[in-house]
């Protein structure tokens, strides 16, 4: 009787044992299992922002941001524009500079574990510049949609109170594209003066002034800078024209001074009071047919290479578009490189 009860005591603690051992076995599996689930959710995380990553830098070059993109050794290298700075954010992986390597800068992407899962290099080039802006957009949508169809980084000046103003601008913004107001100004035909709404004219006060140039803004949406929408008259007003760039200068703005008159005191002026500016070399489309416009692009393709930054102006129709689309290839063969207006102020 005592031998069977000593039995089935060793018998009790080895059952004790075996379930001890196999709840430790269960906890311990449950634990690698969460692990590896862990581990394989974190390397998906990780696959995916390294796509991410990857896919912003051919963003980046269809944008024409960076230039000659191509992948060696899973290092991505390109060129940059000497004026520009290059960073890519990371949620997801901690961002390390690279010191001097060569003619190459970049940044390396580290995980948690220090290991190196994206990097990029890149040289500086000097490029001269072309801004090209275009005028009056607004009165149609579908001219806006053909020159997105470019792919050509473009600027656009919207002309307040046509029928499409702010639905026009509005797909070029959308397309990424620089956008702007387009600010009629008091130019020397009578009969556009009465017939342009919105008009800044030289005999308004100040608060007039204002009052109008606020309300044009409103029309089109809050844009960060703005040209003159022919003002030979007004540009050249030095005390009109200064209380304009006076109040916009309060508002953060740039302006660009189309040169309408040869003698505007606006680009002078701005310069003065602190206001980000450009001037304005010329205009594409004097004649409206596409081959002038195409021999224009090729004017001012050989004037930015002379000059270094170089802005021109065309006009909100489908012959720009054509001369543009033709001589597209030219331009990305020339060696100037095609910029948003900041890129030049």
């Amino acid at each position: 009787m005592i031998k069977d009860v000593i039995d089935l005591t060793k018998i009790n603690k080895i059952l004790i044992g075996v379930i001890v051992f196999l709840l430790i076995m269960v906890v311990f599996l449950y634990k690698k299992t969460l692990d590896n689930k862990r581990v394989l959710l974190l390397e998906e995380k990780e696959n995916k922002e390294i796509s991410r990553l990857a896919e912003a830098l051919k963003s980046k070059e269809e944008l024409g941001i960076i230039n000659k993109l191509y992948q060696e050794n899973n290092i991505y290298y390109f060129q940059i524009d000497e004026d520009m700075e290059f960073i890519l954010n990371s949620d997801v992986f901690q961002r390390e500079k690279i010191d001097k390597d060569g003619l190459f800068d970049g940044y390396r992407y580290i995980n948690n574990q220090k290991e190196i899962k994206f990097e990029y290099r890149y040289e500086y080039v000097h490029y001269p510049k072309l801004a090209i802006l275009i005028d009056d957009v607004g009165m149609n949508t579908k001219v806006a949609e053909n020159f997105v169809e470019l792919g050509m980084k473009l600027n656009y000046a919207v002309l307040p109170f046509l029928p499409r103003s702010l639905e026009a601008g509005e797909i070029l913004r959308k397309a990424g594209h620089t956008t702007i107001l387009h600010m009629p100004m008091e130019g020397s035909n009578e009969n556009l003066n009465k017939k342009t709404e919105g008009l800044l004219h030289s005999k308004m006060p100040a608060q007039e002034i204002k009052r109008t140039f606020d309300k044009a803004m409103d029309n089109v949406g809050n844009l960060k800078g703005f040209n003159n929408h022919m003002g030979s008259v007004f540009t050249s007003n030095e005390e009109k024209i200064k209380t304009l760039l006076d109040y916009i200068k309060d508002k953060d703005l740039y302006f660009i001074d189309s040169n309408t008159s040869r003698n505007t005191k606006a680009h002078e002026i701005a310069k003065k009071i602190g206001i980000p500016t450009f001037k304005c070399s010329g205009f594409l489309d004097n004649s409206n047919k596409v081959e002038d416009i195409e021999k224009e692009i090729v004017r001012f393709i050989n004037m930015a290479k002379d000059r270094e930054k170089v802005l021109v102006i065309g006009h909100y129709h489908q012959n720009m578009v054509e001369a543009l689309k033709n001589k597209k290839e030219f331009i990305e063969k020339s060696g100037v490189k095609l910029v948003y207006i900041e890129e030049i102020l």
